[in-house]
């Protein structure tokens, strides 16, 4: 049963928040057919398991049994057996516990960057197509930007996993802007896509989600060209200004740092 002892301990190790210390220990059995004298082992191995009558697994916290497993290779067993292995398995378990918490007695306060991150997010049905966009091509680009997997089931459950925290929650915070309504005042990052002289600049932030950075926006003093303030591909700080729905047009600011 070291698995079970193990992936307890790897958990706790990773700062997963499990509610209690599990142990695992595997109980076995020699039987005589003609005496009916029996013998109950504690932390059998292979070769044990081999020669023994039964094998049976036992996994717990403190507080109670979480799993259990049995091979019996005899045609029966009474409940006087089953007692027996169950009061030794305890005492087994506790002695294995305490030695888990002599290396580390809780999960540790933070998920460390090396655990695998997953996070879920419910989108509304309506927006369901954006999120999946164009023949997949919005989860798809998520995906590999952010070097994640993300699963919409049909009833609007968005799964992301990733390597990292840093990873999942950039893909997260992604899928949530798809979702959000532009409002105004909003704050975002957005890129540069397209410079219109003497227009603006249109800004995206999301897929699918981008306004209108006026050239009067642009910066606090005159401009008159813009490729002097902004240039494809920068990443600027904007804030809405104007949204109107009916047109889905959005009026962005510049944010400028002081």
């Amino acid at each position: 049963m070291a698995s079970v002892c193990g992936s307890t301990m790897a958990m706790m190790d990773a700062g997963v928040p499990i509610t209690a210390l599990v142990s695992g220990v595997a109980m076995g059995m020699i039987y005589d057919d003609e005496t009916g004298k029996y013998v109950v082992l504690s932390d059998i191995q292979a070769q044990e398991d081999f020669l023994g009558d039964l094998d049976f697994k036992v996994a717990r916290t403190n507080k109670g049994i979480t799993a259990l497993q049995m091979d019996c290779k005899i045609k029966g067993l009474s409940m006087e057996v089953v007692g027996k292995v169950f009061e030794q398995a305890k005492e087994s378990l506790a002695h294995i516990r305490a030695e888990m918490t002599r290396e580390l007695s809780t999960s540790r306060p933070t998920l460390s960057q090396y655990a695998p991150f997953i996070l879920s997010v419910s989108v509304p049905e309506a927006k369901m197509r954006e999120v999946i966009g164009k023949g997949g091509e919005t989860i798809q680009g998520i995906e590999r930007e952010f070097g994640v997997e993300v699963n919409l089931a049909d009833d609007g459950q968005c799964s992301v996993t990733a390597k990292n925290q840093a990873s999942g929650q950039a893909a997260i915070d992604f899928i949530k802007r798809i979702l959000k309504d532009d409002e105004v005042g909003d704050l975002m990052e957005g890129k540069v896509v397209k410079i219109l002289e003497g227009v603006g600049a249109i800004v995206e932030w999301a897929k699918g989600k981008s306004g209108m950075l006026h050239i009067s926006k642009i910066a606090k003093e005159r401009v008159t060209n813009i490729e002097d303030f902004l240039k494809m591909g920068d990443i600027v700080q904007v804030k809405i200004i104007t949204v109107d729905k009916e047109k889905g047009r959005v009026g962005l600011e510049r944010i400028i740092a002081e």
